[in-house]
């Protein structure tokens, strides 16, 4: 138990909401424009990497590594980390790890953990350990290194390392989602129960209830109203392989212009998380009890899924708190079909421990809260018919 000096509280302060009513262009008006500045100036490299980025959002890989071409070829830095990037997601590995090799000879910021995560897919986790565990002694909250060297040293056998590992980088400051996931299944392999029930307490920090009547006088209308908004939505997109997604479609940033139910229903959902938050004990172990004040925003995506699409294992690495809202669940599901299953993250090809699982069941209106260190998944839907919700997530601004 920690302690309080005098005229201190043991809550976490009221959270500090920055920028939620930034609107984002839609893809097709975005990259006309970003097309049109660069056929006025074609040697402008931030166009490239703007448009290149877009199109890599949109999984349309080969048009992305085509517009930077000209950008590589200059050997402009960021433009090589983010087509390494995109030829990892490509399944391209040689080519992503020669582009990282080069931006990180180049000092350029985030290549060399880009280039740890490129070599881990083409040579294997032990191949990518002294990448990964280099970048976490210049920068021990860089959560992608850990996912890493989490799941080499998982592989190996070797959890009381881990463990050791986590506590150590929390000692030098790391705060982020990735660590009280990994802590927390290091524990459960070390056996130490008590240390896991520390990390994962769905008692007191798994929310779930039903938002739907707040949303408009008539829930169902709202639901259905909205449901159609985001079938029509001109950003929807399918996932690229860098995503938890398999299948289905996604719009990536839902605050956009032509989404005013999505506009009134973030507002019952920042109400929401105000009140969750409220209620969490500073010190916790997960990211939202570390919260200790600062600019927040969030950040809001749909997902529309059918068939076999489901999301698989994650968590969001770099938020306080995640959710998940249902706008439209199909009647008559095959048993936990397209439920929301919350557990021990997996790591080194292992699956998440039965003992540590809960399911929430999905149905319209529903607002599930969790910390963002809490690992989930959706069981995959088995129905023809849409399976519709919003997730977002509360991240440092």
């Amino acid at each position: 138990m920690h302690s309080l000096a005098p005229g201190t509280t043991d809550r976490i302060p009221p959270l500090d909401w920055v920028g939620l009513d930034r609107r984002s262009a839609d893809n097709d008006m975005a990259e006309a424009l970003l097309r049109d500045g660069l056929a006025r100036d074609a040697g402008n490299m931030l166009l490239r990497r703007k448009l290149a980025g877009l199109l890599y959002d949109q999984s349309r890989l080969a048009e992305a590594v085509a517009v930077l071409a000209p950008a590589v070829a200059k050997e402009d830095g960021v433009a090589l980390r983010l087509h390494g990037e995109i030829a990892g997601a490509a399944g391209d590995f040689d080519a992503a790890v020669k582009a990282l090799e080069t931006a990180n000879g180049l000092s350029v910021p985030g290549s060399l953990v880009a280039l740890a995560l490129a070599v881990a897919r083409r040579d294997g986790l032990a191949v990518a350990s002294p990448v990964a565990r280099a970048v976490l002694a210049e920068t021990p909250d860089n959560w992608q290194a850990l996912g890493i060297e989490a799941s080499h040293l998982t592989a190996a056998g070797k959890h009381r390392e881990l463990e050791e590992l986590c506590v150590d980088l929390e000692r030098r400051g790391a705060r982020n989602a990735e660590l009280f996931a990994v802590w927390a299944s290091a524990r459960a392999a070390c056996g130490d129960d008590a240390g896991v029930s520390r990390l994962i307490d769905y008692a007191s920090f798994l929310s779930v209830a039903d938002i739907g009547a707040s949303a408009r006088a008539r829930p169902d209308d709202f639901n259905l109203a909205l449901r159609e908004e985001l079938l029509g939505h001109r950003n929807l997109v399918k996932p690229h392989s860098s995503r938890a997604t398999i299948g289905g479609e996604r719009i990536d940033d839902l605050r956009t212009r032509d989404s005013p139910l999505v506009a009134q229903l973030t507002d019952c959902i920042r109400d929401a998380i105000d009140a969750y938050a409220a209620s969490i004990q500073r010190g916790a172990r997960n990211p939202l009890g570390r919260y200790s004040g600062g600019a927040v925003t969030l950040t809001i995506w749909a997902l529309i899924l059918d068939g076999a699409a489901h999301e698989q294992w994650h968590i969001h690495p770099s938020g306080l708190v995640s959710g998940v809202y249902y706008v439209d669940v199909p009647d008559g599901g095959d048993g936990e079909a397209g439920a929301l299953e919350l557990g021990l993250l997996p790591l080194g090809g292992a699956e998440s421990q039965a003992g540590w699982r809960r399911i929430v069941r999905p149905a319209n209106g529903l607002l599930a809260l969790f910390p963002s260190s809490y690992a989930h998944r959706t069981i995959p839907v088995r129905q023809a018919r849409n399976r519709i919700s919003i997730a977002f997530d509360v991240v440092r601004a």
